[in-house]
């Protein structure tokens, strides 16, 4: 018994060692009761798969898949038909709640309290979407990208946002950018005027969720974020649906002392999966802001940024540049760093007049710090070392002649 639970163990450390293992996580079991129910007026019983909930198409692979298996469907279950007790015309003049609160109603008999929530589903067209938690469906939303956004609400995340200040859908929600992120669930179905959906099964299908809202639901494990230190740096991604792929699966890069929950990510989305409706493999930036929603950035170079873009933030000193793309990997190189720096090979004190954000003394540690792409402000004066640039940057000169290398 010794030697078998040593040989267990030895087979786990392999394939963490070997990179197989990227998050081992034991799924939490969401089941939902999914309720149909008709208007007294409306007999017909319009075909409902129930594998649209439990199937590999549906709802259960989708959320087991963009979870990277942290939730499960098992043991969701469908009942009904049952007749609510009020025709169409008047379930018209209810809200959301009162008509699921009505098809719970007519369900009787029916234990709904072990499940995680309820799917209501109408057979007349009415209206859909969540409330409080559960979600109802008539027949014109029986597909997978609009129930998978309300059951998203369901599980606690909000819509997702893109920068343009644009109101996607007044007579939904009314804050400037909601549902503009064009690479998340949670922006269907306007999606910023995108399309980055696919037929499926079960119809219009995906796409999955961007970084930031697979972090608040806590399906992305430590060791697989990246943040920024402030110095350029150059990381490796992972696609969000690959994480089996080398590297990290989101970069943070905070940039505001004054509040650490202000931030940019960084995320690489491939063509696959639950993502195969996106336009391209392409890399995201979304920037995380006080009210602690995140906007897609779509300023400065366009939402979809590939090899040789650069997101230039002049005002908080930050450069994002793209290296490289490898579709075959499924991985993304990019670069982080300062988007200006300075160096005074005599400067001596903590403060200097000017503009002089990051004092470096020595050539070396100015290009250490300026990003791809980023400007080298040397100040006059001359230096003994000897650096190797290794990267587009450009050198300005200021005060007088400069020497470099000498």
């Amino acid at each position: 018994m010794i030697r078998l639970k040593t040989y267990v163990v030895a087979i786990v450390l392999l394939a963490i060692m070997a990179g197989l293992l990227t998050h081992v996580v034991q799924a939490r079991t969401t089941a939902w009761a999914v309720c149909k129910c008709k208007f007294s007026d409306q007999p017909q019983e319009p075909n409902f798969d129930p594998a649209f909930i439990t199937g590999a198409d549906g709802m259960a692979g989708y959320w087991r898949d963009v979870s990277y298996g942290a939730i499960s469907l098992d043991g969701s279950a469908v009942y009904g038909w049952f007749t609510m007790p009020f025709t169409l015309a008047q379930g018209m003049n209810m809200t959301r709640n009162q008509r699921i609160d009505a098809c719970i109603a007519a369900a009787n008999g029916v234990d709904f309290s072990k499940y995680y929530s309820v799917i209501a589903i109408l057979n007349a067209q009415i209206d859909s979407g969540s409330a409080n938690g559960r979600v109802v469906l008539d027949p014109a939303a029986w597909y997978v990208s609009f129930a998978a956004h309300e059951m998203g609400h369901g599980y606690g995340l909000d819509h997702t946002f893109d920068d343009s200040g644009l109101v996607y859908d007044p007579t939904s929600d009314t804050r400037p950018g909601a549902y503009g992120d064009g690479w998340d669930i949670m922006s269907a179905m306007t999606f910023g005027n995108n399309s980055p959906t696919f037929a499926g099964q079960f119809g219009a299908s995906g796409p999955g969720l961007n970084a930031l809202n697979l972090d608040k639901l806590g399906w992305l494990a430590a060791d697989r974020v990246f943040t920024w230190g402030l110095t350029s740096q150059t990381v490796t991604l992972a696609a969000l649906n690959h994480a089996e792929a080398n590297g990290y699966l989101v970069a943070k890069v905070p940039f505001d002392d004054a509040n650490p929950s202000h931030y940019y990510t960084i995320e690489f989305r491939r063509k696959t999966g639950w993502d195969r409706g996106i336009p391209q493999d392409t890399v995201l930036i979304h920037e995380v802001r006080a009210d602690g929603l995140f906007y897609l950035i779509g300023a400065n170079g366009g939402a979809q940024r590939l090899p040789g873009q650069t997101f230039h933030d002049v005002n908080n000193n930050v450069a994002i540049t793209v290296l490289s793309i490898d579709s075959a990997s499924s991985t993304a190189i990019v670069n982080v760093g300062r988007e200006e720096v300075w160096v005074d090979f005599n400067y001596q004190g903590s403060t200097e007049l000017g503009t002089f954000d990051l004092p470096y003394k020595t050539l070396a540690g100015g290009l250490n710090t300026v990003a791809y792409n980023g400007v080298l402000k040397i100040k006059a004066g001359s230096t003994n070392e000897t650096a190797t640039i290794s990267k587009g940057v450009r050198i300005e000169a200021y005060g007088g002649t400069v020497s470099i290398g000498r």
